[in-house]
């Protein structure tokens, strides 16, 4: 735990201006809408502009379609939000979604 306000450390300031501004980017879900495998380090793109990357991605079996972990800017991060994924140099489109992607069949009380 880092208490902000105790002594002065390296890197204070900038924890400090993390804090006040918040996250610049937001760790979200992601599913194609088409054929292909995401990867790690894949772009993610909105209208042809960069927006955050893959940290990892696989075809899901269960779903018939890659899905796939990235970081985006906040406003992008919103479930439903139409996306793309840059894999071998083309744009395939993804949605944004809240994992886990699948169902769990778990009852709660």
């Amino acid at each position: 735990v880092i208490k902000l306000g105790k002594d002065e450390f390296i890197g204070q300031s900038e924890l400090k201006k993390q804090k006040d501004e918040g996250n610049r980017r937001k760790l979200v879900g992601v599913r194609l809408l088409d054929r292909g495998v995401p990867r790690s380090h894949y772009r993610v793109v909105k209208n042809q502009t960069p927006v955050g990357e893959l940290t990892s991605g696989t075809f899901s079996p269960s779903l018939n379609t890659g899905i796939g972990l990235c970081y985006v800017s906040p406003e992008y991060a919103e479930p439903g939000t139409k996306l793309e994924i840059e894999i071998r140099k083309l744009s395939v489109p993804a949605e944004v979604v809240k994992p886990p992607f699948l169902p769990t069949r778990v009852k709660k009380d």
